[in-house]
């Protein structure tokens, strides 16, 4: 609290629509009515194609025009889902009381159910059928967590594009528990490519008269500078002595970023601090996609080597017999790491569940799978895949394990030959 939905206009909306959110439950044939439904009227001029508003924030523009039409909003921790939709005139009654659902989002553990209008009780505050109506490209289905916002483009696309790769793609959002994270960051206007959105069949598009309301300025983002997931890959490491660890920019990474390396372990809320972190802050210029760079001085024979510096009182030293590294940055409010990789050679691989040692740890629940590089052990490991493709392909690649080289007490040479990373179309 308090809830916040951002919303971005993947066309221009006219003045006079009307726009329904709710929490409520989709049955299959009809809402539930146990929860809350608010309302907004476009207001005179219309909303211009790629502008961002919402509700619930004083910061998002129009977040003060919504109005409750029924019960309360109010998004649960626990998990709920969120349906924006508009409202078709009923065939026989000739008035407007059909949905016409435009997005929908969930953030429950279990995803969306079967439709069960027979038994609208089945579902409970937290849980909602998917309108069939809706095409893939307008549902996002994120994995359980408190708060999200979309990180991914927001130009240099048509508006099919946008909707099919990335706004709907969980890839691009990251989400966190942390009750101090800003959905509002980084929510920025979107730039489609021209001449792709189409016009209102039955009214025509309606140019604001006045500019739209600018989206806020992003705040300060942390050490990440915008970084999510995969942006940055674990490409290599030596745990017999001296310890290196190879790295791969899959994205531009900009000046200023500050990267952490760690094997402490994840106990599911936080990392220990027994163990060692490294820090290295990327000097001016930042990393050119492609760029293979990493830790361990002079031994590890790659790009910045020697820039890392100690960030704690206990020493970063993997173990040969087991062990985890953790490439992160930390998110805006200081307090909460934001994963970019991870990976393990340990005996037990990932706990599940239960208690943890030193060379062991919980998979932080934020990490999809292909930044995820689960080894079988061995002391030394080296990526020995393909090194072009987008960064979707390189992330199935290195997250591959038969594209891993390992051996015992030999250590493996860094290679510090760069990836190509296409552009995805």
């Amino acid at each position: 609290s308090p809830d916040t939905v951002v919303m971005v206009a993947m066309a221009n909306l006219p003045a006079g629509a009307v726009l329904y959110m709710t929490d409520n439950a989709w049955t299959g044939t009809g809402f539930r009515s146990n929860e809350g439904t608010v309302k907004m009227v476009v207001p005179e001029g219309g909303i211009a194609v790629g502008s961002i508003f919402g509700y619930g924030a004083v910061s998002l523009p129009l977040s003060y025009t919504w109005s409750s039409v029924g019960g309360y909003l109010a998004l649960a921790t626990a998990a709920d889902t969120i349906i924006i939709y508009c409202l078709d005139d009923d065939p026989l009654l000739g008035t407007p009381t059909v949905p016409y659902h435009l997005s929908a989002l969930s953030y429950a553990s279990g995803g969306w159910l079967p439709a069960n209008p027979s038994d609208p009780n089945s579902f409970g505050t937290g849980s909602s059928a998917l309108p069939d109506t809706l095409p893939s490209s307008a549902v996002v289905t994120l994995s359980h967590q408190d708060n999200y916002r979309y990180e991914g483009p927001r130009s240099g696309h048509t508006r099919s594009s946008l909707l099919d790769n990335f706004l709907s793609n969980s890839f691009f959002w990251y989400g966190s528990d942390s009750t101090s994270f800003d959905v509002v960051a980084m929510q920025t206007s979107f730039v489609l490519d021209s001449g792709t959105t189409p016009s209102p069949t039955s009214t025509p598009t309606i140019s604001p008269t006045k500019s739209p309301t600018p989206s806020p300025t992003p705040p300060d983002l942390g050490t990440c500078k915008g970084l999510i997931a995969g942006d940055i890959m674990i490409a290599g490491f030596n745990s017999d002595n001296p310890d290196t660890v190879g790295l791969v920019a899959l994205k531009d990474i900009p000046t200023g970023v500050e990267l952490f390396l760690t094997d402490a372990a994840w106990t599911g809320s936080e990392l220990t601090t027994t163990e060692g972190k490294q820090k290295l802050v990327l000097s001016e210029g930042g990393l050119a996609a492609g760029t293979v760079f990493g830790y361990g001085g002079t031994d590890a024979n790659v790009a910045m080597s020697s820039s890392w510096v100690s960030a704690s009182s206990s020493s970063f030293l993997l173990s040969v017999s087991s062990d985890n590294i953790f490439l992160y940055c930390m998110d805006s409010d200081g307090t909460s790491p934001r994963f970019l990789s991870a990976l393990t050679y340990s005996t037990s691989a990932w706990v599940v569940t239960g208690s943890i040692s030193s060379s062991e740890s919980h998979l932080p629940e934020t990490l999809p799978s292909n930044t995820v590089i689960t080894l079988p052990h061995k002391d030394n490991y080296i990526y020995s895949g393909p090194r072009k493709g987008t960064q979707p392909q390189l992330l199935q690649d290195l997250s591959d394990t038969n594209y891993w080289t390992g051996k015992n007490s030999v250590r493996l040479a860094l290679s510090s030959v760069p990836f190509e990373v296409l552009v995805s179309n």
